[in-house]
């Protein structure tokens, strides 16, 4: 083909969009594509801890269950928290979630320092700044899944047309508007964990956190659960940490943060 006619033809196709035209010669040339979910840390922090350490009392003996770690998470990113059991993983998402306080350091979440947070202002941070994604879903087998969804508005001031509302919308962006005034038996794993995360999405927080959200799920189901979670962060801007052992899962995030014996690797 005529050089001067081909390059003619990719202005045409591609005018100033030359990062366009590098993924696709990329591609052409066998490299592999980047992952679309991958995000540089362009985000204000919204997590910040320093030298934070957490340490237990089990009767005679001293656990420290998290020593020194100092990181940022940016706002918009999915982060994967990894390492073996024992490594902290757990521990670190408590402190983030104001469900412990630390030994020593600091913990700061959206502006907020929730290590030196008690009472009411722990609970209005909690209900305010984040959603809890559990593996365990914790649905109340008693209420029909769009009143579990509902559950984290009873303790902000809502009306119940707004509750309502919300509860619609965040069910029918999971999917589950079939399964609505289903009590959990009725559901399988993957809608009950999709539940879990609409009743997370319920308040409008910033950051949600994921505890092995995908730990009793299928492969199918889990990769589904990380779908939903980048359409969250895409469409709402919203920031997640999801403590994982699956590789796979840890694999879709933009980026791994790895502990082992209460430090960062």
């Amino acid at each position: 083909m005529d050089r001067n006619k081909l390059l003619k033809e990719i202005r045409e196709l591609y005018g100033d969009n030359t990062e366009q035209l590098l993924k696709d010669l990329s591609v052409l040339q066998g490299v592999k594509k980047p992952a679309k979910n991958k995000r540089t840390l362009a985000g204000p922090a919204i997590i910040t801890l320093e030298d934070t350490t957490k340490t237990y009392k089990l009767g005679k003996t001293t656990v420290d269950a998290l020593k020194g770690v100092s990181l940022q998470v940016h706002q918009g990113e999915i982060v994967a928290l990894t390492g073996p059991s024992g490594s902290g993983k757990s521990t670190l998402l408590q402190l983030v979630a104001g469900l412990d306080h630390p030994t020593s350091g600091s913990v700061t979440v959206d502006g907020v320092r929730v290590d030196q947070l008690k009472g009411n202002s722990m609970a209005t941070y909690r209900a305010e700044k984040l959603g809890f994604v559990f593996q365990f879903f914790y649905l109340q087998p008693f209420l029909t899944l769009k009143t579990n969804i509902k559950v984290p508005t009873m303790f902000v001031k809502m009306t119940e047309l707004e509750r309502e509302t919300r509860a619609k919308m965040f069910v029918e962006a999971v999917g589950l508007s079939d399964r609505a005034d289903h009590l959990p038996r009725e559901l399988s794993g993957g809608q009950m964990q999709r539940a879990a995360i609409a009743r997370a999405l319920m308040n409008h927080p910033n950051l949600i956190l994921a505890d092995e959200p995908t730990g009793n799920l299928d492969s199918a189901n889990a990769d589904a659960i990380m779908d939903l979670f980048e359409q969250i962060r895409t469409e709402r801007g919203t920031t997640i940490v999801v403590v994982t052992h699956d590789q796979r899962v840890a694999a879709r995030a933009d980026r791994i943060i790895e502990l082992k014996d209460g430090r960062l690797v």
